[in-house]
């Protein structure tokens, strides 16, 4: 029994290994809580960008469908604009000129016109007296 008692507290021993043993499997237990921690984190940071991306990404594809809604009849008013300002420019042009002849007598010379100048110049050259003034 003398060799027994010199090591000590025997059951002790075992104790002591079982607890270096714990304390092993605790520290990689935090090291692995740790890593699935910042896994998680990490998740989360990828989830919150992959919604930010597909808000964008709808906002993006609301704005093409508006301009594409906006796009025909955008098209539709400037050929109106364009159409209804080249009616305007091929309109023929009239320049109307009052002159006073004499004895209370005004006429009106008409030039730029093809068809309405001929006739108020033949107009003119009747003579026509004024019309009355009230």
């Amino acid at each position: 029994m003398d060799r027994i008692v010199g090591l000590g507290d025997w059951p002790a021993w075992p104790a002591c290994l079982a607890a270096v043993v714990a304390l092993v499997i605790s520290i990689r237990a935090q090291r692995d809580g740790r890593r699935s921690a910042d896994a998680a984190e990490k998740s989360v940071t990828t989830a919150e960008a992959s919604v930010e991306e597909a808000r964008l990404s709808r906002l993006a594809s609301e704005r093409s469908a508006t301009v594409a809604e906006e796009t025909p009849a955008d098209q539709r008013r400037e050929a109106a604009e364009r159409r209804a300002a080249e009616e305007e420019a091929s309109r023929p042009r009239v320049a109307l000129r009052v002159e006073y002849s004499g004895g209370g007598m005004f006429l009106l010379r008409v030039s730029g016109h093809p068809t309405l100048a001929p006739a108020l110049h033949a107009a003119q050259a009747t003579n026509l007296p004024p019309a009355p003034t009230t």
